[in-house]
């Protein structure tokens, strides 16, 4: 038994879990983290392209550049034709990361501000009582039970913390695979651009993509998709897509790829009602904080903790006050853009392959493409939207049955 009460108990020990670690203990607020594993980086469940905002957040500019392996300027977006809208930036629009490494060095974050950690712990019942949160857990060390004032929830797709604070399930769970390995042969794999491939036949409501993932040809490739069935299938059907091949300049019609790493994991889209109840909170995976419209959630995971914390910060308190303040800003601020995507969402849902090639026909449309290209950030993909169509609103009456939500967009 854990004696002594703490200020917050955190449960998940991924990157959000360890960055509002951090950043609870900076504030002086006794914090324990507690997760199952019990070593962090394995299981991976990211494809590892991120915003390079994530390394201006206060703390992780101190990882080191070793966890970045690519700086990316660019995406050549394939249409299911096989048309091309080649889109390149100024400067760099992502980073390529060592995931396993990032996850380490941002628990090791926590841990150098004095975070009281607890690897290889299952959380196996969570209750309120007399104003606090008691945490039973099961683990290496034997059964340990913590008492907090405050807890936060960053334990992923079935968040235990989310049904202990009575908050629905995500909207919609996506299916994605994230496959490391090597590609040889007679090949030009790019270094610095990403491949994003559409179509109902590669991946239904997503996209399948190519990252490259370091030097000697390490890359990353993955599917992300609405659709059930067997994703493995799927994924080999893409290694062998003409639009791959073209992309990575492979002379034959098959690529030599050896895979080394594989994770199949669920990801969660649509934000809840409420991510909050009785001085209690769910942040990143527990609370759909990935992008709908690409199926990234580290960066919105991240910046959900930095606005947490600098509202306790303005409030000098943790209290149910504060944290509910903290939903109702956040869902004015960087939580709105998250929420805009489920629009998005609904639209790639509904669109046909047909209509996929004549938008992306018209994308590469210079203007648009210039437009694109300085002001594209891909954490911010509505914000670019709207953008767009208040440029060319004539795009509006190029699928005519989606202008009510094109609409919305603008306003």
């Amino acid at each position: 038994m854990a004696s002594g009460l703490r200020d917050v108990i955190i449960v998940g020990a991924g990157p959000v879990g360890s960055y509002a670690s951090y950043l609870a203990a900076s504030q002086s607020l006794s914090t324990v983290l507690i997760d199952r594993r019990s070593a962090i980086g394995s299981p991976l469940k990211c494809a590892g392209l991120v915003n390079p905002g994530v390394f201006d957040l206060k703390g992780i500019n101190k990882l080191g550049p070793d966890v970045i392996l690519n700086d990316i300027i660019g995406a050549d977006v394939f249409s299911p034709s096989g048309s091309i809208l080649q889109l390149r930036g100024r400067k760099t629009k992502a980073f390529s990361i060592e995931r396993a490494l990032f996850d380490r060095k941002m628990f090791f974050l926590a841990l150098e501000n004095k975070v009281e950690a607890y690897l290889g712990h299952k959380v196996v019942e969570i209750v309120r009582s007399d104003d606090y949160w008691k945490v039973r857990t099961i683990g290496v060390s034997g059964d340990r039970t913590f008492s907090a004032k405050t807890l936060i929830g960053c334990d992923g797709t079935s968040s235990i913390t989310r049904r202990a604070l009575g908050i629905e399930k995500p909207g919609t769970v996506l299916n994605g695979i994230s496959v490391e390995g090597t590609i040889s042969g007679d090949v030009d794999v790019p270094r610095n651009i990403v491949g994003v491939f559409v179509g109902e036949n590669t991946a239904k409501g997503l996209f399948a993509w190519y990252i490259p993932n370091g030097e000697n040809d390490r890359v990353k490739l993955g599917l992300s998709t609405t659709e059930g069935g067997n994703i493995r299938e799927k994924f080999d059907i893409f290694l062998n897509d003409p639009r791959l091949l073209t992309f990575i300049g492979s002379k034959g019609d098959k690529m030599a790829f050896k895979p080394t790493s594989m994770t199949i994991s669920p990801i969660p889209i649509g934000v809840p009602s409420r991510i909050c109840s009785e001085n209690g909170i769910i942040l990143g995976d527990s609370a759909a904080m990935a992008k709908a419209t690409s199926g990234g959630g580290i960066y919105p995971g991240l910046l959900a903790c930095k606005d947490l914390f600098d509202e306790v910060e303005r409030s000098g308190d943790i209290s149910n006050k504060t944290i509910e303040r903290f939903q109702s800003n956040w869902r004015k601020g960087n939580g709105k853009e998250l929420m805009r995507s489920n629009l998005i969402r609904s639209i790639i849902d509904d669109i046909s392959d047909s209509e996929i090639d004549m938008l992306v026909d018209r994308l590469g449309n210079k203007k648009i493409l210039s437009l694109i290209n300085e002001k594209g950030d891909i954490d911010r993909p509505v914000e670019l939207g709207a953008a767009i169509l208040k440029e060319n609103p004539g795009l509006l009456m190029l699928i005519p049955r989606f202008m009510p939500k094109l609409i919305k967009l603008i306003r």
